[in-house]
């Protein structure tokens, strides 16, 4: 029978793979899900057939593996082979038993089952830059993209002048709530969604305010910076072109959930503002919005949803960063857009808004098929720096459903 067990250390995880393919936030959770056990000789770890939910790497010692076909394998531990799982296959396709006093780092095979998608993430997200899948690299859509990028002759969006007079308004020190409200009462609509946003749950105090430049005052110069951003680059996701209606829809209803969540979440988490949060989940997609508008003149490629979704994977961070260059965001945005969909992003500074916003983006994939894809959450290097790097995944998932009513009002105040 096996004998003690012990918890492995960090140095001791990392020997492995994939693990040694892991950041140290990462491997630093799978330590408190392993087990070493230490094994007499001639005892058997498992037998060939035996599905038991563990997959075993030898710590020290050495180990026969018998496939009952060809002449048993040993297995040193000084040896490259012990980098590597016994048997990653359940039912075990081997019987494993230890020659020596041996030492066997046990884990289960449903965390190296997701170990393995995080890695395969990290295997697609080492490249720099625009890359092209050699299966779709022919198509004209491809080659014309590339170009225009190179050449920056891609149609970015511009930034609405609107947006452009409240953001000189708010920034300048001389301005004050009445000159910054008569920039936005230019738009009737936005006056009315300043007032209502002022009165919402999240900002309202004591009286109603029924007036833009009290919608102001209550809201402060910075969130009302933010919030015009916000409410005035909705209409950048609406498009004349019939074949696109329902992708922006679906970008625009994607956004406004992640803005919703980011600000939740940055709330609790010291160092990010809720309002920037916010903004920043309703840009963080900005560069599909060329991409797939440019997309329109190749109508095969709506014909072919597959290959479209991977034209805006290749291009839309770097797309997105250049767009949001042009208008003169901080560039924490910029970084934010750039690797929002890099599920390992791993920067080992102080949380920041792309932390916040790939946190996000997972939690607005729960219950969905596109949860399947992804890495689980305690396998996120940014998981482990929101809300103080405090969270279990329960704890994460009772936050967003706590705040489930406060997060639809945050979403709606975005659409209307």
């Amino acid at each position: 029978m096996p004998g003690t067990q012990l918890r492995p250390t960090f140095e001791q995880i990392k020997k492995f793979y994939p693990m040694n393919q892991l950041p140290e936030v990462v491997n630093n959770q799978i330590c408190k899900t392993a087990i070493i056990q230490t094994y007499a000789p001639g005892e058997t770890v498992f037998e060939r057939g035996q599905d038991n939910d563990y997959i075993y790497y030898l710590l020290e010692g050495k180990v026969s593996l018998d496939a009952g076909i060809l002449k048993p394998e040993i297995v040193h531990q000084d040896t490259s082979r012990s980098s590597f799982t016994l048997s990653s296959k359940q039912p075990h396709t081997v019987t494993a038993t230890t020659l020596t006093d041996s030492q066997l780092l046990r884990l289960p095979v449903s965390i190296y089952r997701n170990i393995s998608k995080t890695i395969d993430h990290l295997q697609r997200d080492k490249h720099e830059g625009i890359e092209l899948s050699e299966d779709v690299s022919d198509y004209e859509i491809y080659n014309t993209f590339i170009d225009a990028l190179q050449r920056e002759e891609l149609e970015l969006p511009i930034m609405p002048d609107l947006a452009l007079k409240i953001r000189r308004a708010v920034d300048d020190p001389d301005s004050d709530s009445q000159a910054i409200s008569s920039i936005i009462q230019l738009d009737p609509a936005l006056t009315m969604r300043f007032i209502d946003a002022a009165n919402s749950p999240a900002f309202a105090g004591k009286a109603r305010v029924n007036s833009c430049h009290d919608a102001v005052t209550r809201l402060g110069r910075k969130t009302t910076r933010q919030m015009a951003m916000s409410f005035i680059l909705g209409n950048i996701f609406k498009t004349d072109a019939k074949i696109l209606n329902k992708y922006m829809h679906d970008l625009w209803i994607h956004s406004t959930r992640v803005a919703a969540i980011s600000y939740i979440l940055a709330k609790k988490t010291p160092g990010l503002d809720p309002d920037t949060a916010m903004l920043c989940g309703i840009i963080h997609d900005i560069g599909t919005i060329p991409v797939a508008s440019a997309a329109r003149h190749y109508p095969q490629l709506f014909q072919q949803p597959a290959l479209l979704q991977k034209a805006i994977e290749n291009l839309r961070g770097e797309v997105g960063a250049m767009t949001l260059r042009q208008w003169h965001f901080d560039e924490e945005l910029v970084h934010a857009t750039l690797n929002a969909e890099n599920w390992l992003y791993n920067n080992e500074a102080e949380v920041n808004y792309t932390d916040l916003i790939i946190v996000a983006q997972l939690h607005t994939f729960i219950g969905t098929p596109k949860m399947n894809e992804m890495p689980p959450l305690d396998l996120i290097p940014a998981f482990h720096k929101v809300a103080g790097g405090n969270l279990t995944p329960d704890d994460s998932f009772s936050i967003i459903e706590e705040a489930k009513g406060e997060i639809e009002a945050v979403a709606q105040m975005l659409r209307s």
